[in-house]
């Protein structure tokens, strides 16, 4: 870990800067970004911004990852009441419906950040892109927890052999984090 991450003096520095970027990232996507217009932006020095990230390359994945944390930060406790309820399938599926609508309504709360999302995802279709490994790792790890929440609503003749509930939804999304 860079000391930059553990001085608590240089913290609310690299919070802006990541927040900036969010916000650049979302309009311009990853190609269109460019340190220097970041820079710009957080009235820094080119040099500067490098010191907290190192590379456009990292600041970008530090964006995503910054992006994650706060997102289990808040749907977290929702997975967990979804999982505390698994006795009673009404209050299951009422908690699993309190958890998409939290995840839609924080993303109309901050659309920059759906834009980030949605923005680099579409442009880590790209083998070659810095995010393509980030979000095929995202994309494997939702289809978990979406297989592992909806799992009781799967019929058993869908669980049984070949088609399981994963399968099922796997096939019903586009796998955009792997293609």
């Amino acid at each position: 870990m860079s000391e930059t991450k553990r001085n608590p003096k240089t913290q609310p520095r690299r919070e802006q800067i990541l927040d900036e970027a969010v916000r650049m990232l979302g309009d311009h996507g990853f190609n269109g970004l460019t340190v220097q217009a970041l820079a710009k932006r957080c009235g820094i020095s080119n040099a500067e911004l490098l010191y907290y990230f190192g590379s456009k390359d990292d600041l970008a994945l530090a964006a995503l990852d910054e992006f994650e944390l706060r997102e289990r930060e808040v749907l977290t406790p929702l997975i967990e009441r979804v999982e505390a309820q698994r006795e009673d399938a009404e209050k299951t599926w009422a908690a699993i419906v309190e958890l998409l609508h939290e995840m839609i309504a924080r993303f109309a709360r901050k659309p920059n950040r759906a834009r980030l999302l949605f923005v680099l995802q579409a442009e880590a279709l790209d083998r070659t892109h810095i995010a393509h490994d980030w979000f095929g790792k995202r994309e494997e790890l939702t289809l978990e927890l979406l297989a592992s929440l909806l799992d009781r609503f799967v019929p058993d003749a869908m669980a049984k052999g070949d088609t399981s509930s994963r399968r099922c939804m796997a096939s019903g999304s586009t796998g955009c984090g792997r293609r």
